[in-house]
């Protein structure tokens, strides 16, 4: 391991356990330190930021910042118009909490990332898929093998769902993470962190998650994750290669529908019930193509279409953090995360948060044409991330959950500090000519 940053070997080797770590505790979103939103995995990351300003100080590579200022821009932003809608529609507990939130996401966790090396975000990132995997294999045994214990954790808040397995996410949450990990599971293989049996392990499970979770907005991003992760593998292979991945995904895709196929059959001969509810919600549902049957889609609908009504009442300011779910006649929260942020925080916050999505997609389509092919699969996987997430945020409530979150600052880095190496090599070789 070479150490970042000018860290010596050993602390370099403490700050990233406590970061790995932290990554794979990342998808275990309800294991949290009091009533509030701070998870285990906060915590460790609260411990491996003090812990790097306790070795390092503030020293931070100025021209790698330079690439960051987008973001850190997008939340002040977010952060000011969140402020400014507070104070003028009166304080709340949320004039600190929730911009705590977004500073604590978008702030402290790109400073950490800043100060990982390569090979520390890639662990990081298959510490990750560890982390989702865990998730969905203790949920699943608990919920198929033993209901009781299940049930337990869930009237203790510990898990989420019992009608359909949410484990430590929520049956959303947990369909929704799996499709931001298809792409991460595709990288690890691809530069071969994990072999192929551990890839058709993950493979499984995340199939697993799918079905039990019974998530359409979830099962339809995963599919999309799929289709766009394939197409653009296609796009940054080799033209001598193209037919033959074409044809090797071919029977990878015609497997996975006999096997998929195949287990639905055996689940209703047996009467297992185990995919009851993704026939019921999923299936029927994209056989019918009545969509206005999908989960709660119409419920959601109204919801967007309120928000909306409020928003062109007050499209700048807002009508403040937390007051939509006391006024609106529905009382719930709006189910889109963009609506939600701009009906409550006003105009500057959706414009910060764009300006932080945009920007990772703008780094990932410059990664796509590099000479460089490690660097064009980072970021093939960066723009698959950040395109399911902008998918994710249209029927999420919040825009900083960590688990959420995490895979796109985690390639945006990935991708960052490749294209500031391969433009330092470059300007290298041109002084030398």
């Amino acid at each position: 391991m070479i150490a970042s940053n000018n860290l010596s070997l050993v602390n370099y080797r403490i700050f990233s356990f406590l970061l790995i770590t932290a990554c794979l505790l990342s998808p275990f979103y309800t294991l949290r330190i009091g009533n509030i939103l701070f998870t285990i995995s906060d915590f460790l990351f609260l411990l491996t930021i003090f812990y790097l300003f306790i070795i390092k100080g503030f020293y931070f590579n100025k021209q790698v910042l330079l690439y960051y200022s987008p973001l850190f821009f997008g939340v002040f932003l977010i952060v000011f118009g969140h402020s400014v809608s507070v104070i003028i529609n009166g304080f709340s507990d949320d004039l600190i909490t929730e911009p705590l939130q977004y500073l604590f996401v978008y702030l402290l966790l790109p400073f950490i990332l800043i100060s990982a090396n390569e090979d520390t975000i890639l662990r990081s990132i298959k510490a990750y898929v560890w982390g989702i995997s865990l998730v969905i294999l203790i949920g699943a045994i608990l919920l198929l093998f033993l209901p009781d214990v299940y049930k337990t954790l869930e009237s203790h808040g510990i898990f989420i769902g019992i009608s359909r397995m949410g484990s430590f996410l929520g049956a959303n949450g947990l369909a929704k993470t799996v499709a931001l990990s298809i792409p991460l599971l595709f990288l690890i293989r691809k530069i071969g962190l994990i072999k192929k049996i551990t890839f058709y392990f993950f493979s499984i499970i995340f199939l697993i998650g799918i079905l039990l979770s019974s998530s359409y907005g979830g099962s339809i991003a995963a599919i999309i994750s799929l289709i766009v992760t394939f197409s653009l593998n296609f796009l940054i292979s080799k033209k001598k290669n193209i037919i033959l991945d074409l044809l090797k995904y071919f029977i990878y895709l015609l497997l996975f529908i006999v096997v998929f196929s195949f287990f639905l059959y055996l689940d209703n001969k047996l009467e297992w019930n185990l995919t009851s509810g993704f026939q019921e919600r999923i299936i029927n549902v994209l056989v019918s193509q009545e969509v206005n049957e999908a989960g709660s889609y119409l419920i959601k609908l109204d919801l967007m279409r309120d928000a909306i009504e409020i928003i062109s009442q007050n499209p700048i300011i807002g009508m403040g953090p937390g007051n939509y779910l006391e006024q609106s006649i529905y009382s719930q929260n709006v189910h889109n995360a963009y609506l939600g942020l701009w009906v409550e925080s006003g105009l500057f916050s959706i414009v910060g948060l764009l300006i932080i999505l945009l920007t990772s997609i703008f780094y990932s389509l410059i990664s796509l044409s590099s000479k460089t092919r490690k660097l064009r699969i980072y970021g093939m996987t960066a723009f698959v991330v950040t395109l399911i997430l902008c998918i994710n945020l249209f029927t999420d409530t919040t825009v900083y959950v960590r688990s959420t979150i995490l895979p796109m600052l985690v390639l945006f880095s990935l991708v960052v500090k490749s294209l500031y190496i391969e433009r330092k090599n470059i300007r290298m070789t041109n002084k030398q000519i």
